[in-house]
C-alpha cells in the first residue's frame, strides 16, 4: 500500500511532498480469473491516461518500452502467485517528474522469501520455475527483460511486494 512504501522506493521517487498518495497514479487489484488480454488492456489503459500524459505535460516523451516494463511483472505476479490460490493481484503505479516506480503483489509467498529477495535485487535468475497453463508466458524472457530496464528493484519480504522503478534519465524517456 502507498503509505507502507519502503524508504528505499520513497528515496528512489524523491519524496517530497506532504503526502506519498501525491505521488500515487494508479492502484488496481486484478481478480484471480483475469485474462491476459484484461491484463495488456488494463496497463494500455493506465500507459494512455495515466503515464503518457503525466510526463508529456512535464515535456518528457516516453518510449512504448515501458508499456512492456509494466505488463510483465504484472503477468508474472498474476499467472504465477495471482491465480493459483485464488488471490488477487495487486499493481500500483507512481509517477514523479524524475522516476515511475510500479508495485507488484501476487498473494503469495514468493516475495516474502529472503532467498528470492536476493536474487532480484542482485538481478540474478533464480532458478525455481513455476509451471502455468497459460500458453502465452513462461518462456523465462520476462525476468531477464525487467532486469534489463529497471533502475530500481526492491522486494519487501514483509508485504510480499516487488518495486521496480525507471529513472526518467534513462533509454525510456527523453527530456
Amino acid at each position: 500500500m502507498a503509505k507502507d512504501l519502503p524508504n528505499e522506493v520513497r528515496s528512489f521517487l524523491d519524496y517530497s511532498k506532504n503526502s506519498i498518495d501525491d505521488y500515487l497514479a494508479s492502484s488496481v487489484k486484478i481478480e484471480s480469473t483475469g485474462s491476459l488480454n484484461n491484463l495488456r488492456e488494463i496497463i494500455a489503459d493506465i500507459f494512455r491516461n495515466k503515464v503518457k500524459p503525466y510526463y508529456s505535460q512535464k515535456g518528457i516523451i516516453i518510449n512504448n518500452g515501458i508499456f512492456n516494463f509494466l505488463l510483465e511483472p504484472l503477468k508474472n505476479a498474476h499467472f504465477h502467485g495471482g491465480t493459483r490460490k485464488n488471490h488477487a493481484t495487486l499493481f500500483e503505479l507512481f509517477l514523479s517528474p524524475s522516476v515511475l516506480v510500479s508495485s507488484y503483489a501476487d498473494g503469495g509467498p514468493y516475495f516474502t522469501r529472503e532467498d528470492v529477495k536476493q536474487f532480484w535485487e542482485n538481478k540474478r535468475l533464480f532458478s525455481e520455475k513455476h509451471r502455468v497453463s497459460n500458453k502465452e508466458i513462461g518462456y523465462e524472457v520476462g525476468t531477464p527483460l525487467i532486469y534489463g530496464m529497471a533502475d530500481l528493484i526492491h522486494v519487501n519480504t514483509a508485504s510480499g511486494r516487488l518495486y521496480l522503478g525507471l529513472s526518467v534519465l534513462g533509454h525510456y524517456f527523453t527530456l
